[in-house]
């Protein structure tokens, strides 16, 4: 089958028999096509779409499933009522604990009393 030629030139010049190839191609698309049809038959089969549940968008008799989002009906008053009570907390004195001595002062008269005194600093 080789020839001697051939193999000093390099390559062979002949083609070798395929048969083993072309077998295991052709078995391979055969169990292709069977292995499709078999699962075709299984799934259509197991479940019909009635007993499937239900994923992804919203059919009609699932709309009101899910209740609506809770929104800010009346945002600018929700934001007024914010800043109020931010001012309020950096501009009033309140205590806060009155048996600790711990007080709340307006956030001016703290950065005076930081100017005067300087920032404290941790013993060594």
């Amino acid at each position: 089958m080789s020839d001697p030629q051939a193999i000093e030139r390099g390559h062979q010049s002949s083609d070798e028999r395929n048969t083993i190839v072309v077998t295991i191609a052709i078995l391979l698309v055969v169990f292709m096509v069977i292995a499709a049809v078999v699962g075709l038959f299984i799934l259509d089969a197991a479940e019909t779409p009635d007993t499937v549940p239900a994923m992804g968008l919203p059919t009609r008799d699932r709309v009101n499933e899910f209740p609506a989002p809770r929104l800010q009906n009346k945002t600018g008053v929700d934001m007024q009522e914010l800043r109020k009570d931010e001012h309020q907390l950096l501009t009033q004195y309140e205590w806060i604990d009155r048996e600790a001595g711990t007080a709340r002062i307006p956030i001016e008269r703290a950065m005076k009393i930081v100017l005067e005194r300087g920032f404290p600093v941790r013993k060594k």
